[in-house]
C-alpha cells in the first residue's frame, strides 16, 4: 500500500486565512480572465483574418494593376473601406453609379475629386482599397490585442495567477495534513478493505475505477459523495447506471462530438422488452446523450471553451466544422512550422481485404509505405518518436503499422486513441476507389472519427490518404483535406513519389511508369509477373548491372545440386513441380545471384495454405544459401529494392 508522505505540508496561516487571500485573488483574477479571454478571442480573429490576407495578396500579385498613390480612402479605416466598397457595388448594380447624386455623395462622404479618374482606373483603386483593407484590419486587432497585453501586464497577471497557484496549494496540503499526519500504516487488503470501507475512504478519499468495476470497489448500499464520470460518451447505458447507483452525486464529462460507445449489434435478437423511451435505447445512446436527452437544459452544464492541447491551426479545422466556432485556441501558434500536412498516395487501388485466416481486416500497404519513406523522413516536427502517434481507423492497419515503424511510435485505432494525444499524429484512412472502398466510406468519413483523429495533434497532424476518394466522395475527411489545402495555400500538400511497377495492373496509375506500360505483354498469363518481367528487364539493361541475366517460370529443383539437405515434406514440395518466379544469375558462371518472387494478394496473402508453401519455399532456399526477395503486389517501390539488394 502507499505510504503517505505529508511531512512539512503544514503552514503557519490558519485555513480561514488562505481561504480569505483566494477569494480575494479570485475576484481580481476574474476580471483578468475576462481580459484574457477577450484577448485569445481577438487572436484568434486575427489568425484568420490574416490567413484570408495571404490569399488575396496571392490573387493581387497575379492581376495586372496600376499602382495608385493618393487616393484618400488608403487612410481610411477598415470600415469605412468596406462602407465606400458596399455603397459604389450597391450603385453598379442598381444603374446609379452615373448619378450626380452618387457622385456628390462620394465627394462629400469619401473624398472622391476625380470621378472620371476612378472610373477609369476602377479595378486598379477596387483591388487596391481590398488590398488595403486588410492592411489596415489586420493592424487594427494587433493594436488592440496590444492593448489587451499592457493592461494584464500593468494588473500584474501573470504574477497573480502564480500566487493564486501557490496559496492554493497551500490550502490543499495543509488539509492533507490535518487529515493524514495521524493515520497508522495501513494494512488494508482485497478482503478486508470493504469490511473497514470508512477507515480505507478516509486514506484514500479518491476511488479511479471504470464504470464496470465501481459497483464492485464499494461496499453494498455505500454511497460516495461524488462520481466523475470522464469520457463519457464511450460509456453505454448499463455501466453508466451502474456508476449511477455509487453516488449521491454525479458529473459527467464527455463530448458528443467525439467517438460514442461500442455495443455488440448481436445481442439485439435476444432482447426480450423495449426500451420504455427512446432516450434509454442501449444501442444508440450513450450515458452522457441520454442525460442531455432526458434533462435538457434542466442541468447545469458546461461548456469547456478554453482550449489549451492543439496548435490553432489544427483545433481551428475541428471548431469550424464540429462547434460552430465556440472554441477558443489558448496555444502558440509557433509551436510548428507546418502544422498540417497532406500525402496523397500515387494512383491505383492500394486497400486490401483479407478475409481468410485469424487476422481479417482492411489495410493499406502503400500507406505505410508512404509513412515510413516520406513522412517520417520529411515532413515530421520532432525528432522524439516517443512523441508521434500512428492513427487509423482499422485494427489490421494499426497492427501493420506496429510492425514496420520504429517501435516508440504507438499505433493505434481512432476509437483507442480518445483521450490521449501525441506531439504528432499521423492519420491513415486505408480506402481506395474500389468498390470495396468505398464501402467503408460510412465507417472511415464519420464525424466522430475525424475530429477525434485530428484533435489529438499537438504541434503537427499529418494525413496520408488516397489520391482523390475522399476529395470527391468523403464529407468529412473531404472537408479536412479542403481545410488542410486552403490554410497552408497548397504548400504543404505532398504527391507521393512512392510507386509501385505492379500499379500497372489498375486502370489509373503514376505518369512515371507509362514507358514500362508499353512493354508489357497482354496475352501473359499472369500480369504482375510481366509487369515485373518489365521492370527486371529495364534494371539489367543499365551498365552497372549488365553482368546479370534472368530467367522466368525455373523449377525449385533444378536449381538445388543436391536434396540431401531436405527434409522429406520439402522434398516432396520440390519434386510436385514447385517453381520460382524469376532468377537472377550471373552471365559469366550462371550462378544464381537472387531468386525474386512475385506474391499476389488474393493467391497469396489471402491464402493461408499458399503461405504455408511460401514459407517452407523460403525455408529451401534459406539451407542453400539461396539469397530470395518477395515482392508483394500491394507493396511498393520494386525498382529500387531490386537495385539495392543487386548492388550489395
Amino acid at each position: 500500500m502507499p505510504i503517505v508522505q505529508v511531512d512539512g505540508w503544514n503552514c503557519e496561516e490558519v485555513k480561514e486565512e488562505l481561504i480569505q487571500v483566494i477569494e480575494v485573488l479570485n475576484l481580481k483574477l476574474n476580471q483578468l480572465l475576462r481580459i484574457d479571454r477577450k484577448r485569445a478571442q481577438i487572436w484568434q480573429n486575427l489568425r484568420a483574418w490574416q490567413l484570408e490576407q495571404e490569399h488575396f495578396e496571392e490573387y493581387y500579385a497575379r492581376q495586372e494593376i496600376e499602382e495608385i498613390d493618393r487616393l484618400p480612402l488608403f487612410k481610411a479605416t477598415p470600415d469605412r473601406i468596406v462602407s465606400f466598397l458596399v455603397e459604389t457595388s450597391l450603385a453598379e448594380e442598381r444603374n446609379k453609379s452615373k448619378k450626380f447624386l452618387f457622385k456628390l455623395r462620394l465627394l462629400f462622404k469619401y473624398g472622391v475629386l476625380d470621378y472620371k479618374k476612378l472610373k477609369q482606373q476602377e479595378l486598379s483603386i477596387l483591388l487596391s482599397l481590398q488590398k488595403e483593407f486588410y492592411k489596415q484590419q489586420t493592424r487594427k486587432l494587433e493594436i488592440e490585442i496590444a492593448a489587451l497585453d499592457n493592461k494584464l501586464a500593468s494588473e500584474s497577471f501573470d504574477d497573480l495567477l502564480e500566487k493564486h497557484q501557490k496559496y492554493s496549494e497551500r490550502l490543499f496540503r495543509k488539509c492533507l495534513y490535518q487529515s493524514h499526519n495521524r493515520l497508522s500504516e495501513s494494512d488494508f487488503n482485497k478482503k478486508n478493505f470493504k469490511v473497514r470501507f470508512q477507515e480505507f475512504i478516509k486514506r484514500f478519499p479518491i476511488i479511479l475505477s471504470t464504470t464496470h468495476a465501481l459497483r464492485r470497489s464499494v461496499p453494498q448500499n455505500y454511497l460516495l459523495d461524488y462520481v466523475i464520470i470522464d469520457e463519457a460518451s464511450q460509456v453505454d447505458l448499463i455501466t453508466g447506471s451502474l456508476a449511477f447507483s455509487c453516488c449521491r452525486n454525479v458529473i459527467i464529462v464527455g463530448d458528443i462530438k467525439q467517438l460514442p460507445q461500442i455495443t455488440d449489434e448481436k445481442i439485439k435478437p435476444m432482447l426480450k422488452t423495449a426500451p420504455s423511451q427512446q432516450i434509454y435505447n442501449y444501442f444508440q445512446y450513450n450515458i452522457l446523450s441520454s442525460i442531455i436527452g432526458l434533462y435538457g437544459n434542466r442541468l447545469p452544464r458546461e461548456i469547456l471553451r478554453e482550449h489549451y492541447r492543439c496548435h490553432p491551426q489544427i483545433i481551428e479545422f475541428c471548431n469550424q466544422k464540429y462547434y460552430d466556432g465556440k472554441l477558443i485556441p489558448y496555444t502558440n501558434s509557433k509551436l510548428s512550422d507546418c502544422p498540417l500536412v497532406l500525402y496523397k498516395t500515387a494512383e491505383g487501388n492500394h486497400m486490401r481485404r483479407i478475409t481468410r485466416g485469424e487476422k481479417k481486416g482492411n489495410y493499406n500497404q502503400r500507406e505505410l509505405d508512404v509513412t515510413v519513406e516520406e513522412v517520417l523522413k520529411e515532413h515530421i516536427a520532432t525528432e522524439n518518436y516517443k512523441n508521434i502517434g500512428f492513427v487509423t481507423p482499422y485494427r489490421k492497419q494499426a497492427n501493420r503499422a506496429e510492425q514496420l515503424l520504429p517501435g516508440s511510435i504507438e499505433s493505434d485505432t481512432v476509437h483507442k486513441y480518445q483521450g490521449r494525444e501525441k506531439d504528432v499524429m499521423i492519420m491513415s484512412t486505408v480506402l481506395d476507389t474500389t468498390r470495396e472502398g468505398q464501402k467503408g466510406l460510412s465507417f472511415v468519413d464519420d464525424p466522430h472519427m475525424v475530429n477525434v483523429a485530428v484533435s489529438r495533434a499537438i504541434r503537427q497532424f499529418v494525413l496520408v490518404t488516397d489520391h482523390n476518394l475522399f476529395f470527391k466522395k468523403g464529407k468529412d475527411i473531404g472537408d479536412l483535406i479542403r481545410y488542410i489545402q486552403y490554410s497552408t495555400l497548397d504548400e504543404n500538400i505532398i504527391e507521393s513519389k512512392v510507386i509501385s511497377v505492379f500499379d500497372l495492373l489498375y486502370r489509373q496509375y503514376s505518369s512515371k511508369l507509362i514507358s514500362l506500360k508499353a512493354k508489357m505483354n497482354y496475352n501473359a498469363r499472369y500480369q504482375s509477373e510481366e509487369a515485373l518481367r518489365v521492370l527486371l528487364e529495364d534494371i539489367l539493361s543499365e551498365p552497372r548491372y549488365n553482368r546479370y541475366s534472368y530467367v522466368q517460370g525455373m523449377l525449385l529443383r533444378n536449381l538445388l545440386n543436391t536434396v540431401d539437405l531436405l527434409s522429406s515434406e520439402e522434398l516432396l514440395f520440390v519434386n510436385n513441380r514447385a517453381s520460382l518466379d524469376f532468377v537472377v544469375f550471373y552471365k559469366q558462371d550462371k550462378v544464381c545471384a537472387l531468386v525474386i518472387e512475385v506474391d499476389g494478394f488474393a493467391y497469396h496473402e489471402n491464402n493461408p495454405g499458399q503461405l504455408q508453401r511460401d514459407a517452407l519455399k523460403d525455408a529451401i532456399l534459406a539451407k542453400y544459401e539461396v539469397p530470395i526477395l518477395r515482392l508483394a503486389t500491394n507493396g511498393s517501390r520494386e525498382r529500387e529494392r531490386i537495385q539495392s539488394f543487386l548492388y550489395e
